[in-house]
């Protein structure tokens, strides 16, 4: 007997996974969150209960009145349906890749994370979800440099990672460099990548061909490598609280150590063979390297704290100081520095980076912001982005933001420019978006000067106009088989 249709429940969107349980049907709709459905006439499903998720809602799992919901990039989400028809999320656990199914075994959730492996969750307590651990354990990014269309990745105990990324948001691993101790840092001049070691060796791979890296040179320092930077034939190398040395890179099979400058520095940035660098002692230094035989301090100021972090883009350098935030301050004439901006900034700095008029700030592990600083006297924040994984620091590659700080690499490049208008009225929301906006679900997160936040989950769906209505194409699709079933019986 041939299966028949005697009923249908269709909200709209992709239906990703069902569980049933007696009279009811919880569902997972791609972009539409989860639906709880009496289905005790199974010819009239009702709708009674719905709960929009954050990401992309796939598998689901229940165990009690709990239901735990595989929910793509914002990992797992636990939803409490002891009142059917008033779902509530009550818990979620932001896995490392994209959370596309789960099962559940005692006070254990087994999450198929995509790249991010398989993520095991104890959730005994539904509402407080801890990772257990993950397989595989690859290690944790420490820093990315990039270079046309290739990522290269210092990483750790898996030494130097190199990834192709001719599709910018899905950076594909095809290679690696084995090194005899961790990988920390990375930077790039030309063909060679200079990779930091937590041995104090500096490694020197000819990346001339990134599908046939190889180890070229290795230079032993007589401090750790906490900070790397470069400019043309000069690599400059600090140890944090210690000293900053000087590397003749000219001939990077060949490679000669300078001088060692001794000072107890927090951060190190170079604009050409100018140094900047701030220490401990709450100063700023401005310092000339142009003879590598001997670094001479130019200029010494005293900072009202000290300087975690420091950047500098043509005229104006950028200083994090925890207390204060970040201040921008006009260096065009060295002598004479004087504070053009700031941006007041409570939360922990990871990084920040200057992309043309365009301020970027890592912040807590998960989260980006981003400023408008073409007038730095009044710079204006856009918009912030919360992460898929954690994020330390990061580097801006043809419009693209890629993080270390995961296990994996984190690739986001941040959406064009829109317009939101929130009528307070009617609570309806207007907005103009351009045609560079990508297809899918977006969610809207709405502050106020009170920093209270209400978050709207898949308040913005852009999907494909059909191309024609969906009996007609039904319709077309049956005639064309059929024509192909006559074709294959007249042969």
């Amino acid at each position: 007997m041939a299966p028949k249709q005697i009923g249908q429940f269709n909200p709209g969107g992709a239906a990703e996974d069902v569980l049933i349980d007696g009279n009811y049907a919880f569902v997972t709709f791609f972009d539409n969150g989860v639906y709880i459905v009496d289905i005790s006439d199974p010819t009239s499903p009702t709708d009674i209960g719905h709960v929009s998720t954050p990401g992309n809602a796939r598998g689901i799992e229940r165990k009690g009145n709990h239901l735990y919901i595989a929910s793509w990039l914002a990992g797992m989400q636990v939803i409490d349906i002891s009142e059917p028809t008033q779902p509530t999320i009550v818990g979620s656990y932001d896995t490392e890749g994209a959370a596309w199914g789960l099962r559940l075994k005692g006070n254990h959730a087994y999450i198929f994370d995509w790249w991010g492996g398989l993520a095991v969750i104890d959730i005994q307590k539904p509402a407080q979800p801890q990772l257990l651990g993950h397989y595989p354990g690859n290690e944790q990014i420490q820093q990315i440099a990039t270079r046309d269309k290739f990522l290269f990745a210092a990483s750790g105990a898996d030494g130097l990672q190199i990834f192709d990324i001719n599709n910018p948001l899905n950076p594909t691993w095809f290679t690696g460099v084995d090194l005899e101790s961790a990988a920390i840092n990375i930077t790039i001049d030309g063909h060679y990548a200079y990779v930091a070691q937590d041995n104090q060796y500096i490694s020197i791979i000819d990346i001339t061909n990134p599908f046939q890296a190889e180890l070229l040179k290795q230079i032993k320092l007589d401090h750790n490598a906490d900070i790397i930077r470069i400019t043309t034939h000069q690599l400059y190398v600090a140890e944090r609280g210690h000293a900053v040395t000087v590397i003749d890179i000219k001939k990077p099979q060949a490679p000669l150590i300078r001088t060692t400058y001794h000072v107890p520095l927090i951060d190190l940035w170079n604009d050409g063979n100018t140094l900047y660098l701030t220490t401990d002692e709450q100063r700023l230094e401005i310092i000339d390297s142009n003879n590598l035989a001997r670094l001479t301090k130019q200029h010494t100021f005293k900072l009202s704290s000290s300087a975690q972090l420091l950047r500098s883009d043509g005229a104006t350098l950028f200083l994090y100081q925890p207390e204060e935030g970040i201040l921008m301050v006009d260096i065009s004439v060295p002598a004479a520095p004087r504070t053009i901006g700031h941006i007041p900034f409570t939360k922990h700095i990871s990084d920040f980076q200057i992309d043309g008029s365009i301020l970027y700030v890592s912040s807590d592990g998960r989260y980006l912001f981003k400023y408008d600083i073409s007038h730095p006297q009044q710079p204006r924040l856009l918009t912030q982005y919360h992460t898929s994984g954690e994020i330390d620091r990061f580097n801006i590659h043809n419009g693209v933001l890629y993080f270390s700080g995961s296990t994996n690499i984190i690739a986001l490049q941040p959406l064009p420019e829109t317009a939101l208008i929130i009528d307070t009225t009617t609570q309806q929301l207007t907005t103009t978006l351009p045609r560079t906006m990508p297809l899918g679900g977006y969610h809207v997160v709405i502050s106020n000067d009170a920093k209270q936040k209400t978050t709207l989950y898949n308040a913005i769906k852009l999907e494909m106009k059909p191309f024609g209505n969906s009996g007609q194409m039904l319709q077309n699709l049956q005639k064309a088989m059929k024509q192909k079933q006559q074709d294959k019986a007249i042969k």
